[in-house]
């Protein structure tokens, strides 16, 4: 349960209506989240305001008045009120009073914008495709009718085996990690980066090595670790082996739908071009040959694209990332020059900080300048 929720749950913890469990949970999270137990306060304070108000009676002549408007209205309703002429009546069947909020409006428009522009798509997409067929011969507008048929079949066929046997299919997940420890000798991080990405099936992508002023050591490691080795090598990293856990992420994207959709897109892309290279084995004109290969060149950088994609993704997935960065601290006094540079350090911590006040005064400085005569043309006229 994240704080978005908690927050939305507040109103039924003060009424008592939540859950054992929810109530726990509500409970630990108020005691390390200082927002919500700000809003918590906020909704006690509005509780005991609004029972502190006292029942107002409505005036004498309010009751019998708001009976006689209602009365008067059912009259004109059924039309047996006489100042309700037969046009009046008319006009009710006629107009029907309506409230829609201006947002749904706007909503609803862009809807049926968006639903208008797709059937547009749509048609000029098969405007497209049919126009040619009137500039083929008669025999090869034929044939492509008829993939055309064979196409469409094939789509559906597939969509509706890809629906049924999708549940069986593994999920796709790119699994990746950030961690950060700390380290008493980094000369030794490599060796044991080493051995653990080798006994796992992992390689190093990338490292990089680097000391800051105070001398303090860093080194970082990029490591590709296979998806079944992820947790595994991840606790070999944090454990106290090593050294020291201060930092650690975990993030998981599923692309499923993606990937199999991608799928799905790639075997008719591929049905397309073996029926597109039968067509092009009938045609018998130079301009039959080349639509013919340009539609076959479309396909073929179609399914390139998504070739590429797939495999993408099948590296993402099959292989996770964890970047684990190394840090050996030396403390303050460590060495001959430790505490001269900690206090110059320190001196140029003050002089960036003078320098900043020294600029955050000088650019306000015109507008003090500009209320301050403001202050004195008001306090003459006053």
């Amino acid at each position: 349960m994240d704080h978005k929720q908690i927050k939305e749950l507040l109103p039924l913890y003060l009424d008592n209506g939540l859950e054992k469990d929810e109530l726990e949970i509500i409970k630990k999270h108020l005691t390390e989240c200082k927002e919500c137990r700000q809003e918590l306060a906020a909704y006690r304070l509005n509780q005991q305001l609004l029972s502190s108000l006292n029942e107002t009676t409505a005036p004498e002549e309010f009751l019998p008045g708001l009976i006689a408007k209602i009365n008067q209205t059912e009259r004109v309703r059924h039309g047996k009120d006489s100042s309700a002429g037969w046009l009046n009546r008319l006009k009710r069947y006629f107009i029907f009073p309506l409230k829609i909020p201006a947002g749904a409006l706007a909503v609803s428009a862009v809807i049926i914008i968006v639903i208008l522009a797709s059937l547009s798509g749509n048609f000029a997409q098969q405007d497209s495709i049919s126009s040619p067929q009137t500039e083929y011969r008669q025999d090869f507008s034929l044939n492509r009718n008829m993939l055309m048929k064979a196409e469409h079949k094939d789509q559906a066929a597939q969509l509706q085996a890809s629906a049924g046997s999708r549940v069986q299919i593994d999920q796709k997940i790119i699994k990746e990690a950030s961690i950060r420890i700390e380290v008493k000798d980094i000369t030794k991080v490599y060796q044991q980066i080493i051995a653990i990405t080798e006994k796992y099936g992992g390689y190093i992508a990338n490292s990089s090595n680097w000391q800051d002023d105070n001398q303090n050591k860093y080194s970082n490691y990029y490591l590709k670790i296979p998806a079944d080795q992820f947790t595994t090598v991840l606790d070999l990293l944090t454990g106290e082996e090593i050294g020291s856990l201060l930092y650690r992420s975990i993030s998981g994207q599923d692309v499923s739908e993606e990937y199999y959709d991608l799928e799905i897109r790639l075997k008719n892309l591929l049905l397309q071009e073996e029926r597109y290279r039968e067509l092009l084995d009938q045609a018998t004109t130079v301009e039959d040959i080349l639509k013919i290969e340009k539609e076959l060149e479309r396909v073929r950088t179609e399914i390139e694209r998504l070739e590429g994609r797939l495999n993408y993704l099948d590296d993402r997935v099959n292989l996770s990332s964890i970047s684990v960065e190394f840090q050996e601290i030396k403390p303050l006094g460590s060495g001959n020059w430790g505490m001269v540079r900690a206090l110059r350090q320190a001196i140029q911590a003050l002089s960036q900080s003078i320098y900043r006040l020294i600029v955050g005064l000088g650019t306000i400085l015109p507008y003090l300048l500009i209320l301050a005569i403001l202050y004195l043309v008001w306090k003459r006229r006053k």
